[in-house]
């Protein structure tokens, strides 16, 4: 009896012994570390426009908590509320870290007003998704007369990688689409892989007819993708090729289809209620949008398979 006593103790100990053990160890886990961050912030209050009172308390943010960093007034582009978007570089251990000290400086720390949120993403250093790109982004308002910015420590070449960033990806890349303008679709095309006679035709529509409408650009894809349609299927199908039509009419009407959708909008515009009208035209213009998005689309892919087809 007196010895299972003892064992009973025994083993009481060593739980006490474990247990001191495992709160030695935790004592001493270490705390994260900070470390550099780019962080894209959008500030904004659903349903309204942001108090522009807010504009001060950013300025202090930056000069204070950042490496870096522009703070811009913009207008959104579905409900035109205005906003407040940041790029920064800045010392942090973690986004929501980052979200909690800016919510400090606007006094949203323990309540925020209705509909207020501030989103903070970290760039992925690719195209847009850098510093130098929402640096781009920031500016693309600058020319309007409710843009205010605050910039700290951007350099000018900052600035203007920034706005050739934005000229050739444009804001849907942020959104994994590409949105074409006059101004950025022949840049747009020359960023994809040509061969030398792809990038002539190219620079010789962009030097003749750079003002010409997207039914132009069309119909010389349509030819374009017929033959190299019909160049892959030979090199595919040798001699056996004898009869390539079926494959290019469904491509072909494909491209005819989105071009007779978009002239159906613009014909549908005459339609539109009065009441809501503002907002219904905007909705037309983003299907617009991207419905000419996919001739962009079909020209990379044709250019991709003539170069296919000429190494091989």
């Amino acid at each position: 009896m007196g010895r299972l006593k003892s064992e009973v103790r025994g083993k009481g100990k060593q739980g006490v012994t474990n247990t001191e053990g495992c709160n030695v160890v935790s004592s001493k886990a270490k705390k994260p570390e900070a470390r550099v961050m780019e962080v894209s912030v959008t500030i904004s209050v659903g349903g309204d426009d942001v108090d522009i009172g807010l504009l001060g308390c950013m300025r202090l943010f930056l000069e204070r908590e950042t490496l870096a960093g522009l703070r811009a007034l913009e207008r959104g582009g579905a409900l035109l509320h205005l906003h407040l978007q940041m790029v920064v570089r800045l010392w942090a251990t973690s986004l929501i870290a980052v979200n909690r000290k800016i919510k400090a400086y606007l006094g949203w720390g323990k309540s925020a007003p209705a509909g207020g949120m501030v989103l903070c993403r970290g760039l992925k250093q690719h195209k847009m998704h850098t510093f130098e790109g929402m640096v781009g982004y920031c500016l693309k308002d600058q020319d309007e007369p409710h843009f205010q910015k605050v910039v700290y420590n951007i350099s000018s070449n900052d600035v203007n990688s920034g706005v050739e960033l934005y000229s050739l990806y444009g804001a849907d890349e942020l959104k994994n689409r590409v949105c074409l303008t006059p101004v950025n679709i022949f840049d747009r095309a020359l960023i994809v892989e040509m061969d030398e006679e792809d990038e002539n035709q190219m620079l010789r529509l962009s030097e003749t007819q750079p003002d010409e409408s997207f039914g132009m650009i069309e119909d010389t894809q349509i030819d374009r993708i017929e033959d190299a349609l019909a160049a892959i299927l030979k090199e595919l199908a040798g001699d056996q090729a004898t009869n390539t039509r079926p494959l290019q009419s469904e491509l072909i009407e494909a491209i005819r289809s989105s071009r007779g959708t978009i002239e159906d909008y613009a014909i549908n515009v005459a339609d539109i209620q009065v009441t809501k009208l503002e907002e219904q035209i905007l909705s037309l213009e983003k299907e617009l949008t991207a419905l000419k998005a996919q001739v962009n689309r079909f020209n990379a892919i044709l250019c991709r398979f003539s170069n296919m087809v000429n190494r091989s």
